[in-house]
């Protein structure tokens, strides 16, 4: 059992297969009857925007506090995400028996031009590489000293995420001998039984958890720009975490998918969370309170559908 710490963190630069690790870190705490979860990408954008203000608004004292009391902020076992990576110093501070995991595409080429895509995908998180405004900024050579503004904003986007990319694994790399343990995986072993059983080891203490192959939050199962441009946001979230393999072997898997996910976005409406990864998401409670109702209906009219199936099979 955990003690409730944070115990594992993995870090990647994005789009690099955080959301697998995060996943397979859970099964493998399942498996060997541990507690606890591994979160994606936790605290992840109020990391980075105050990795930002560092630069950007000096007048404020306080930054650096709050970074610390973010990074102490992390209740789960396991964090998988990127925006960690330039405050790993106070997350071996803070957690001495903290390990790391350290995720990289070795394909620079392919992480670049997935990065387009979901700067395409997502403008408003990608403040100062796609776009100008929005709800979170990321780190830039601007902000580490090694590029002025202008010199910054004169980059193609593909130069800017190969800043990014280079940027992100040294820091990483230089935090190592802050940490405990230091397990190394590349994006495109992450289907490999050796590379399973290395983080089964490293997560369980025994690689018998190890599990079997998958890669979720790819790009390619479903074209996410045959949707409207206001809809591309909720295409990539809903089906983005697809496991393909779970859902051939066990069918009731998309069910479960579907459902969880639609009450989840129920909530994120309620809540107003849908509205911050796109305006467009924006509902009022009566709008909510609507969809819930017609999402109520279609649930009663394929429960009366199934259960006259299963009725028709009893009588045969």
């Amino acid at each position: 059992m955990n003690d409730g710490k944070l115990q594992f963190l993995c870090v990647g630069a994005g789009r690099d297969g955080t959301v697998t690790v995060a996943a397979q870190i859970n099964e493998i705490l399942r498996s060997a009857g541990s507690g606890g979860e591994c979160v994606h990408e936790m605290h992840s954008r109020g990391l980075y925007e105050l990795q930002c203000d560092l630069v950007e608004r000096p007048e404020r004292a306080d930054t650096r506090q709050r970074i610390r009391e973010t990074v102490a902020d992390f209740p789960c076992v396991a964090a998988s995400g990127n925006g960690y990576a330039g405050v790993l110093p106070i997350f071996a501070e803070l957690y001495p028996n903290l390990k790391l995991i350290h995720l990289k595409r070795r394909d620079k080429r392919a992480f670049i031009a997935s990065q387009i895509r979901n700067s395409q995908l997502f403008p408003e998180t990608y403040i100062y590489y796609s776009t100008d405004t929005g709800m979170m900024r990321r780190i830039t050579a601007f902000h580490t000293g090694e590029a002025t503004r202008e010199q910054w904003f004169a980059l193609s986007l593909a130069e800017k995420f190969d800043w990014f990319y280079d940027y992100t694994h040294r820091v990483v790399v230089s935090a190592y001998s802050l940490f405990p343990a230091v397990l190394q995986i590349d994006t495109e072993d992450l289907s490999s039984a050796e590379t399973l059983r290395s983080l089964a080891s490293f997560v369980s203490g025994d690689s018998i958890n190890a599990l079997a192959p998958r890669r979720l939050n790819g790009h390619s199962l479903i074209d996410i720009f045959d949707f409207p441009d206001e809809q591309r946001a909720f295409a990539q979230w809903m089906f983005g975490r697809l496991n393909c393999q779970e859902i051939a072997e066990d069918n009731t898997v998309l069910v479960d998918h579907v459902l969880n996910s639609t009450i989840a976005w129920l909530g994120y409406a309620q809540t107003g969370f849908s509205s911050q990864m796109n305006g467009n998401y924006s509902r009022t409670p009566e709008q909510v309170r609507r969809q819930a109702q017609a999402f109520l209906s279609r649930l009663d009219f394929y429960r009366a559908e199934i259960a006259r199936f299963v009725s028709e099979m009893d009588m045969a």
